[in-house]
């Protein structure tokens, strides 16, 4: 019994070798598209307050929540919308890679995410409602 335990062992260690590579294969990606963002420039917009918490699914199917309270940024427009960065965060879109994000706002709900590094939006499955609170500087 305890002899075969090393080819056990080593069967089950060849077969995670195997089948890791197939899980991360398989692993969706999110959808992009090009968007050049347009920036905000020399004209200071206020920060807002995301009045409450809200849960959107990626179009790789991972959920992402922005919890009420959080500071946002607008830096600038794309086609899909405003485009708003998290304040003292880092917010990421996941599929088969973590990406830096940033969300995207069109017509008061939360559209996609703007993906800076790659200059594209990745929309949501479904638009969520979303509402700012303007900051009192």
């Amino acid at each position: 019994m305890i002899r075969d335990l090393p080819s056990r062992a080593g069967r089950a260690l060849g077969l995670l070798l195997v089948l890791a590579p197939l899980a991360a294969a398989c692993t969706p990606r999110i959808e992009m598209q090009p968007a050049a963002l347009v920036p905000v420039g020399e004209a200071r917009v206020p920060d807002v307050v995301l009045a409450t918490t809200v849960t959107g699914t990626s179009s790789a199917g991972y959920a992402r929540t922005l919890s009420s309270g959080a500071r946002w940024r607008m830096v600038g427009t794309i086609d899909q919308g405003r485009v708003l960065q998290p304040v003292d965060t880092v917010l990421t879109a996941e599929g088969a890679h973590m990406r830096e994000a940033y969300i995207v706002v069109r017509a008061g709900a939360w559209s996609g995410f703007w993906l800076p590094v790659e200059d594209a939006f990745s929309p949501l499955r479904q638009p969520v409602p979303i509402e700012f609170e303007r900051l009192d500087e």
